[in-house]
């Protein structure tokens, strides 16, 4: 939050499903409260020499 290296409020992890333009992935975050910038940060494993990750579009929701 507010910065690539800030407070994390969420973490996860991508799972490949054999179709790479249909993967959704769904987790919850920690309400910051406020105004803030959010940054998206993707590590790769060293065992997975595949592709990296495209995000077409990201969606938040309160749950209710």
């Amino acid at each position: 939050m507010d910065s690539s290296t800030g407070t994390v409020i969420s973490t996860f992890n991508i799972k490949g499903n054999g179709n790479d333009n249909t993967v959704q992935e769904t987790t919850a975050i920690t309400d910051p409260q406020g105004k803030h910038d959010l940054y998206f940060v993707f590590t790769k494993s060293p065992a997975n020499r595949r592709g990296w990750v495209n995000v077409s579009w990201v969606n938040f929701e309160q749950q209710k």
